[in-house]
């Protein structure tokens, strides 16, 4: 594996604070709009909005156009590495930015720690034929490196090419590494650190692989694995019409648990407990005996199968999904801690709060080959969209949106 610098276009410094994007997948659809309508130049605007649509991919396109046409972005002055840093509540992250062959993520040597869902790959891939660029770099880490800290360090207490305090409050630094013998020794420096796991960006990854093929690039941002703290995702059953709180303890007592009360709202401060809420009532359910089952010591599958999600989701979450009148409108939504537990007490749900794992369960797990169960983990801070536009089809971003963009040999402009 080898950090290989990249070409493409940095956000103007001056624009930095409405361009650069918040995190987008903490964000409803409700939330993003409202961005949107307050933050007009927002790179959230030409983001994935999940959906697929041909007129939303439209729409992402003509939002990249105009930030493109009005200068928002720079050409970088020629093939650079980054060094980049993030302040943010959850603290401080430093990551190296570049491009990783994506051979590297298909055959392994970037080890994965979630399983994709093909069909959010293909309305990504779909995206990137639209676009023609990517701006999210996927998330990887290593273990601690002497080495790596040094080097960024050197990069570090140069005067950035970019400060700027984002809407959010976090502060974002970037540093420019044009020269030659400096990007290669911050490249021998992530090599050398060892394994390289995907903290965030799993779907980008096979997406951009995808579309680009085994020898393509992949953006990718290098971390170490101490500069993320991950958090939780919680479980909210919705669509639980006229739930009560006796239906929901009658049904987990006949599953074998056993809830008890809890005076108010809380986060659970160990695994092995979960806090469920129904109707503003807060109580906790034992998972198992004690956190500190010698299962938590596995690694690979099984150790992924002793998680709290993975145990959440096998049963409990079965046994609150029989109490739908309709099982067909219950869904089990996932939720980031971020949002707050008040988002898990809702009307006809029962919203069920999970104690994270750590960064050294999912580097033991995926170094076993292992994956964890799907919106186990919740990792800040949160990389940003819109720092960089790099081009992944060979074709250099423009400011004008009616551009044919050729992709694997044929012109989709057509199709917009």
């Amino acid at each position: 594996m080898w950090l290989e610098p990249v070409e493409g276009h940095l956000v103007d410094h001056d624009h930095a604070r409405d361009v650069v994007a918040p995190p987008y997948d903490s964000l409803t659809a409700t939330d993003r709009r409202a961005v949107v309508a307050d933050v007009p130049e927002t790179f959230l605007a030409a983001l994935p909005t999940g959906a697929g649509e041909a007129d939303d991919l439209a729409a992402n396109r003509r939002a990249l156009a105009r930030l493109l046409a009005a200068g928002r972005f720079e050409p970088l002055p020629s093939p650079s590495l980054l060094v980049q840093q993030l302040d943010t509540e959850y603290g401080a992250t430093v990551a190296i930015i570049g491009d990783l062959r994506a051979g590297d993520y298909l055959d392994g040597r970037v080890r994965p720690h979630e399983r994709i869902r093909p069909a959010r790959r293909d309305d990504l891939v779909e995206h990137l034929r639209t676009l023609g660029v990517v701006s999210s770099p996927v998330s990887v880490v290593h273990r601690p490196s002497v080495e790596v800290t040094r080097r960024t360090d050197v990069v570090r207490g140069r005067p950035p090419r970019i400060d700027a305090r984002l809407r959010d409050g976090t502060r974002l630094r970037v540093w420019v590494v044009d020269d030659p013998e400096e990007q290669h020794g911050l490249a021998v420096a992530v090599t050398d650190a060892g394994t390289l796991t995907i903290a965030d960006g799993h779907h980008r990854a096979a997406a951009i692989a995808a579309h680009v093929g085994p020898d393509g690039r992949v953006l990718t941002a290098v971390s170490p694995s101490d500069h993320l703290q991950v958090l939780a995702f919680h479980r909210r059953v919705d669509g639980l019409a006229g739930i009560s709180v006796d239906a929901v303890i009658d049904a987990l007592r006949s599953r074998g648990y056993v809830p008890e009360p809890l005076p108010q709202a809380g986060d659970p401060e160990r695994a092995g407990r979960v806090h469920l809420v129904v109707a503003g009532r807060w109580f906790v359910v034992a998972l198992r005996s004690d956190a500190d089952d010698p299962a938590r010591d596995l690694t690979g599958t099984d150790a992924a199968a002793s998680l709290d999600a993975s145990l959440v989701d096998a049963d409990l979450l079965d046994a609150l999904r029989a109490l739908g009148p309709d099982p067909d409108r219950v869904t089990a939504t996932p939720v980031p801690a971020t949002a707050g537990l008040a988002s898990l007490d809702a009307p006809d749900a029962v919203g069920v709060a999970l104690h994270p794992p750590d960064i050294d369960e999912l580097l033991r797990i995926a170094g076993a080959g292992g994956t964890m169960p799907p919106k186990s983990t919740y990792l800040v801070p949160k990389l940003r969209s819109g720092v960089l536009v790099i081009p992944r089809d060979g074709h250099a971003p423009t400011g004008d949106p009616d551009e044919p963009r050729p992709v694997g040999g044929r012109d989709t402009a057509g199709e917009l």
